[in-house]
């Protein structure tokens, strides 16, 4: 199974004028970001540009779908 570790970054100034990004690593290599944003989620695989965006609404359908009871 992969190691994880995540690092983020924090901006300077209110999240509604920037993203915060997680960078997550898997056995030392990229695994992709996760990029927060006021208005939604967008998670980069590695090695892409384009990225993948989410609602927080759908954030919260997938989450109650598919998440477990932590």
């Amino acid at each position: 199974m992969a190691r994880h570790h995540v690092t983020f970054t924090v901006p300077d100034r209110p999240l509604a004028h920037a993203d915060v990004v997680f960078t997550v690593w898997a056995d030392d290599e990229k695994f992709g970001e996760l990029r927060i944003s006021k208005g939604n989620l967008v998670w980069y695989p590695r090695n892409k540009v384009n990225g993948l965006a989410l609602s927080w609404a759908k954030l919260d359908e997938l989450a109650r779908d598919y998440g477990r009871k932590w």
